[in-house]
């Protein structure tokens, strides 16, 4: 993203938001779209925009000539989500840092509270230790033993959830997930690995957050009021997640393997959720909500 400028980053902001909503845009619709933002932009300077999204990051805007229109290519687009995450962060930052009234503003915006400071230090090691191919060694506080350990891990990839970043690699025994913000004395070994960042991902692409070993992959069904088909929508529970009725009740499929942290998903909705199917996950679910009415 170096050299990009506050402009540069909002039209690409706008640019594939824009495609994602309503793809097959025509040049006159974007161009209309980038002037209800005060934003003007003309054919050459979209043609630009559009050469630097496909050389220096590899997201792919076709014109489909059937449908008159442009729209993102995902098959060809490299990280889309990604890109589009890190320029909606980038577009906000700069545009806060080029006003004159930064503290001003900053009084009535309230931001999640992330981990601590030393996420933003092992961030930058561990991408460092992955681009070079070197294995790591660092102490890890375990929450749940209450205790610290140090690990030898080969790094592969980097995954956020619920505002946390967490290093996906393998241990002696196998692959395993450490929270960045429990992680310390971060140390790089000598020794090149075998960078294995798309075996990685792909174990944790069907899982709800960090644990892919509780349960065989399954289709989970869940049932919602038809109320909350729009929050469901804007906020899904995984990306496989499809619709299979829309009436009287917004029901979905997503396939994954159950896991803590689905059942945490699940409970948060309290009784705006049902689980269909498989029957084991809904029994479970209903005796976890039996043993918390215990507790009043």
């Amino acid at each position: 993203m170096a050299n990009l400028n506050m402009n540069q980053l909002q039209r690409i902001h706008l640019l594939i938001e824009l495609l994602q909503r309503k793809p097959y845009s025509s040049l006159d619709a974007i161009v209309d779209y980038f002037e209800s933002y005060d934003l003007p932009l003309n054919e050459r300077t979209f043609y630009r925009l559009n050469r630097d999204l496909r050389t220096r990051f590899k997201i792919e805007i076709t014109f489909d000539h059937s449908k008159g229109g442009y729209f993102i290519d995902e098959e060809k687009s490299i990280n889309l989500e990604s890109f589009l995450t890190i320029v909606k962060t980038m577009s906000m930052s700069d545009y806060l840092f080029s006003k004159d009234n930064l503290a001003e503003s900053l009084s009535f915006i309230s931001f999640e509270k992330n981990e601590n400071n030393d996420t933003v230090i092992n961030f930058k090691e561990i991408v460092n230790a992955i681009e070079k191919k070197f294995e790591i060694q660092f102490q890890h506080f375990s929450f749940y033993h209450q205790k610290e350990s140090q690990y030898s891990l080969k790094p592969y990839a980097l995954k956020q959830f619920q505002n946390r970043w967490y290093v996906i690699g393998e241990t002696s025994k196998g692959y395993r997930t450490f929270g960045l913000d429990r992680i310390s004395n971060i140390t790089l070994g000598t020794k090149k690995i075998k960078v294995k960042t798309e075996d990685a991902l792909e174990k944790f692409s069907s899982v709800v957050g960090l644990n892919f070993s509780d349960h065989k992959r399954e289709i989970v069904q869940l049932s919602f009021p038809a109320s909350q088909k729009y929050y469901i929508e804007s906020l899904p529970i995984h990306h496989s997640q499809r619709v299979v009725a829309d009436d009287e009740r917004y029901n979905i499929e997503i396939l994954v393997h159950p896991n803590f942290e689905l059942k945490q998903q699940i409970l948060k909705y309290g009784s705006l959720i049902k689980v269909i199917k498989p029957t084991w996950l809904a029994e479970e679910i209903k005796a976890e909500i039996k043993k918390t009415l215990e507790q009043y």
